[in-house]
This record gives C-alpha cells, structure tokens and sequence, in this order.
C-alpha cells in the first residue's frame, strides 16, 4: 500500500518519483489538486526528478566529451511547479501559481534553475504559454542558473537539450513581443 499524504506524496518513492511531480507531468490537475487540497502536499515542495543529462552541455548548449550525441538522465530536485512548466502543463501551472507556488523558486540541485528556466528547455508545443503564465505571475526572466544561464540561453536549438524548433520560435516570438530578446 501507497502512503500518499502529507510529505510522503512529495518524498521520492523507491524505484519511483514522487506522486505530485507525476502528477504534474501528465497536466493531471484531479491529482495535483486532491494532493494539495486534501493531502496537505505543499506547492512549492521539491523531489526527485530525472531530466536529460545537462553537465556534458556547456553554456552555449554545445555537447562535450565522450558522451556528445547520447542521451543520459540525471536524477534532479524539482518543484510541481517547474515539472508542470517544462512539460507545458498549463492547467497545473495555472492551478499551482494560483495557490501560492513561487515562480522564482530555485531548484534544490546544483543546477539552481527556475521554472522559468524549465519551461523555456522543455521544448513542449505549450511552452509560449507557460512562460506567459510564469511572468504574469512575476516569474525573473533575468534570473541565471548556476551555469550563469538566462531562460533565453536554454531554449531548444539555442542551448536547450530537445530540439524542437517549431516551439523555440514561438517562445523567440513570443519573448520578442514582451520586449526580451535573447541577447538580453
């Protein structure tokens, strides 16, 4: 049996990731709602997560080393928040920053990255959206990562690990429009 209250629902499950960080991934807003709402799980609670392996990526995004070209994970702590935006979740994200989650929250890894940060490299087709949702809510467009890069710096094609760039441009376009280019 499956303890899903309170911090066992954000702690990392052997073998697993946590419930409302799934949750999140799936934009599955019936379970990151009953998680906050009914099992007390704090929005801005951190957890393991695995992402495409960033430290072979310097802060152009080029790949070096002997592992250029293969894709590997590394196991990351991140919020509901910055899973929901990087997977382009936009009822979650919406839901999340309504109830209080912090769009400049840091993540608790040596990437120190935001969600900002995760939205701009998710490389999803919502990702425009989701960086509108995060700045409406005050989310720093000019925060660095502790590789010193800017949201702008990480976007697919550009520095981001997946290549999608049909959603690049819309977050360029998108971006432009605000007034932030990526030379900023």
């Amino acid at each position: 049996k499956l303890c899903l209250t309170g911090a066992f629902a954000c702690a990392t499950m052997s073998l697993s990731t946590s419930p409302i960080l799934a949750a999140a991934a799936s934009n599955d807003l019936h379970t990151v709602r009953w998680l906050v709402e009914r099992e007390s799980v704090p929005v801005d609670c951190s957890a393991d997560w695995l992402v495409p392996d960033s430290s072979g990526v310097n802060k152009s995004g080029e790949q070096r080393g002997l592992d250029a070209g293969r894709k590997q994970l590394e196991r990351t702590r991140r919020t509901p928040l910055m899973v929901a935006a990087s997977h382009g979740g936009l009822e979650v994200l919406s839901y999340l920053l309504r109830a209080g989650a912090d769009p400049n929250a840091r993540s608790e890894d040596a990437e120190r990255c935001t969600a900002m940060h995760c939205a701009a490299s998710g490389g999803s087709a919502m990702s425009a959206e989701a960086i509108r949702l995060l700045l409406l809510f005050g989310a720093d467009r000019t925060a660095a990562d502790a590789y010193g890069r800017l949201p702008v710096d990480v976007l697919p094609g550009g520095g981001g690990v997946i290549n999608n760039t049909q959603a690049a441009q819309q977050i360029l376009t998108y971006l432009q429009s605000q007034g932030i280019n990526a030379a900023q």
